[in-house]
């Protein structure tokens, strides 16, 4: 379809990614916990007319704890080794920054093609929330009731394979395994896909959620050109939220649990009450305008009434120079740069204010 046709993909090349324990080393100098590294192979999704972008990392065969792994994702530790040479290792989000110009946006998913399900269920349970299963640092047990019911709950619409969801991981367990990883990619990328397509929703609306929220924490001019940039913004991605998407009704099905499971209602329900919120703001900010132009027109009424009765003031400075030993020719003058004075620091300050506002609401484009 169309949006299918609308988007490219590139290859970044191969980085061998840090596998670690949970005692992750900090910002302070500590040595990093290498227990081994793990060959990932970075894809990039593109759709150039919303400069959204969806980055997917395949990491075949991994030798060590997919769970820990997992781990790392959440805790937001995902290191490479630095492809310009050395030993050491790099945030991995920061080199996609330096390298590609790419921000994060949007919270990582992961994904397990696997083939079988776990013996323990309670593997299952960590798998899906994303934490190490028998991790290093503290032992301990999930007792989610509702992470419980996740690992009980097959979502697959299609057989010969299962499919366990949630906010942050997918369990996809292949009945027929294939020991070729080609034909494992091959089957498993119209689910792949799928899972992309959502994942440009979620980003469409984190990104316009972040920007709203950066506009606001700043305490930035709104302004009704700046709401309707953010509304045209959002406007591009309508597309990626139509079902027709997908062609069949069980994958439009598959569609929706993942969308539910990545908890797109409610990346949707914080857009809705930022819009609202931006909304109120411009209402207030234009009644401020109004009353603003309504000062500027009263005042300017004024100068015009203090210029009609200029005959009347003039009159009433020869008096008082009169009265004060000074010529009475130098009334007309005092008037007329008076007036003036007091016209070209009004146009100042209106001039002033105005630049402040427009500064205000190109930062916030």
């Amino acid at each position: 379809n169309e949006v299918a046709r609308e988007i490219e993909f590139a290859y970044l090349g191969s980085y061998d990614f840090l596998h670690t324990t949970d005692e992750y080393a900090g910002d302070e100098g500590e040595a990093e916990i290498v227990t081994g590294l793990a060959r990932g192979h970075a894809v990039l999704a593109a759709h150039r007319k919303t400069h959204m972008f969806v980055l997917t990392v395949l990491l075949p065969d991994y030798p060590y704890s997919s769970t820990q792994m997992e781990d790392q994702v959440s805790y937001g530790y995902v290191k490479i080794r630095d492809p310009k040479g050395g030993d050491g290792f790099i945030p991995f989000y920061d080199y996609l920054l330096s390298e590609f110009g790419l921000h994060e946006c949007g919270q990582a998913k992961c994904v397990l093609y696997m083939s079988n399900k776990p013996r323990d269920e309670r593997e299952l349970q960590d798998i899906l929330a994303a934490e190490a299963y028998d991790n290093y640092n503290n032992p301990y047990k999930l007792a989610s009731p509702e992470i419980l019911q996740l690992a009980r709950n097959n979502r697959a619409q299609f057989e010969g394979y299962e499919a366990y969801l949630s906010s942050r991981a997918i369990a996809f367990i292949d009945e027929d395994f294939s020991s070729s990883l080609t034909e494992r990619i091959e089957e498993f990328a119209d689910y792949l896909f799928i899972v992309v397509m959502t994942l440009f929703q979620n980003t469409a609306l984190s990104k316009v959620n972040k920007r709203v929220t950066r506009i606001l924490e700043n305490d930035s001019d709104i302004s009704p050109k700046t709401k309707l940039a953010i509304d045209q913004e959002y406007g591009q991605t309508i597309k990626f939220w139509e079902m027709q998407n997908f062609r069949y009704r069980a994958t439009q099905q598959e569609a929706t649990c993942i969308k539910e499971a990545f908890l797109n209602a409610e990346l949707r329900a914080t857009y809705d009450e930022h819009q609202e919120y931006l909304e109120h703001l411009v209402s207030v900010k234009s009644a401020i305008t109004e009353t603003r132009n309504g000062m500027i027109i009263n005042v300017v009424a004024i100068i015009l009434a203090v210029i009609q009765l200029q005959p009347f003031f003039i009159e009433l400075l020869q008096d008082v120079y009169g009265a004060l030993g000074i010529e009475a020719t130098y009334a007309a003058s005092t008037f007329n740069y008076g007036m003036f004075g007091g016209l070209a620091l009004f146009i100042i300050v209106v001039i002033l204010a105005h630049r402040r506002r427009s500064y205000l609401q190109r930062r916030n484009m």
